[in-house]
């Protein structure tokens, strides 16, 4: 007992269609259905065009987001650095001697981590 045509459900969205608007296994594609399989495409295409701009837009996002904060952090650190050298400045060569620094070395030990390490 065989399956008629009809009864079948139609298949052109599921095979890969050959550029003479024929299906693989031979049937040749109605005008209509031809239609409903182009707009079925292109409705996808925009989607994946339209998620990939999103992508693309977020990553971007992102790495401007992320820039930002780090040059804010690079500013405020540098503001914080600048206020410490000038309160060391303001010491005068008797409390310098007695903190063991030179005032040639302040900008360099206020740069200084805790553990004496540069950043």
């Amino acid at each position: 007992m065989t399956r008629r045509r009809q009864d079948r459900a139609p298949q052109f969205m599921e095979t890969r269609v050959r550029t003479e608007r024929h299906i693989d296994h031979g049937r040749s594609l109605s005008p209509a259905q031809w239609s409903a399989f182009k707009a079925h495409v292109i409705r996808h295409a925009h989607a994946a065009q339209a998620a990939a701009i999103r992508d693309a837009f977020a990553r971007w996002a992102t790495f401007m987001i992320r820039t930002v904060r780090r040059k804010t952090r690079a500013w405020h650190r540098h503001r914080c650095e600048r206020r410490a050298a000038a309160e060391v400045r303001a010491l005068s060569d008797r409390e310098l001697r007695d903190i063991a620094v030179s005032r040639s070395e302040i900008d360099a030990r206020v740069r200084m981590q805790p553990g004496g390490h540069r950043q």
